[in-house]
């Protein structure tokens, strides 16, 4: 059996035995086919998500003690706490916005107007974030604890605003 030997990884260039060569591209390709096939199995993907949100449970619920027992801060004050949720509640202004513009009609299309707001909403959460981001880091003074205190007050904003809208279509 040959192996075309252009695109070789550097590794497998300098090996002069063709049956090593043979072994490693192979070895490689179906390395990347059993990944493919693990991901379209639909009972590994159940179990793959359930373990994704056991972790992050975990990682919610230890940095909710330690913030309670104030060994990280989460919310530094009232402005803190406001721009942390703004990067989500930015979007629920701008869902209203979007659906005042809307024409009869219209379909699933944006028309310019609703275009200009999404894009004008996009920089503004962005920038909520930039800044979310400084005042964790700035408040725990740390980088890599201000990073992650920072994902967990986005993760929060978003939580609290799917739940209250949960709330309110339920009703």
């Amino acid at each position: 059996m040959e192996v075309e030997l252009q695109g070789l990884p550097q590794y497998a260039t300098g090996i002069n035995d063709t049956r090593i060569r043979e072994y490693l591209i192979l070895g490689g390709i179906r390395k990347m086919e059993s990944i493919t096939v693990l991901f379209d199995d639909p009972i590994f993907l159940e179990q793959f998500t359930k373990t994704l949100l056991i972790i992050f449970a975990v990682c919610f619920v230890t940095t909710l003690i330690a913030g309670m027992t104030n060994k990280v801060v989460i919310y530094f004050n009232f402005k803190d706490l406001f721009i942390s949720f703004m990067v989500t509640g930015i979007w629920v202004v701008a869902a209203m916005l979007v659906g005042i513009y809307s024409t009869e009609g219209q379909g699933e299309n944006l028309n310019t107007m609703q275009t200009i707001i999404m894009y004008i909403t996009a920089g503004i959460s962005i920038l909520f974030v930039i800044f979310t981001f400084k005042l964790s880091i700035q408040y725990n003074r740390s980088l890599p604890l201000g990073v992650f205190i920072g994902v967990f007050k986005i993760i929060t904003g978003l939580l609290f605003i799917l739940i209250a809208f949960t709330i309110v279509l339920s009703d």
